[in-house]
């Protein structure tokens, strides 16, 4: 069986359930703004 990575864009910047990540709050905070797909509204809006 073949490994598939699936990405799902998102604008949200909400982690509802961060138990299991090892960097701190602000790490993961700085990391979230700079990977969020901020424009997926805009692009899929009808």
């Amino acid at each position: 069986m073949k490994k598939l990575i699936l990405h799902i864009p998102h604008s949200s910047t909400i982690i509802p359930i961060k138990d299991g990540y090892c960097v701190t709050d602000e790490i993961l905070n700085q990391e979230i703004l700079k990977l969020a797909d901020w424009y997926t509204d805009v692009l899929f809006e009808n």
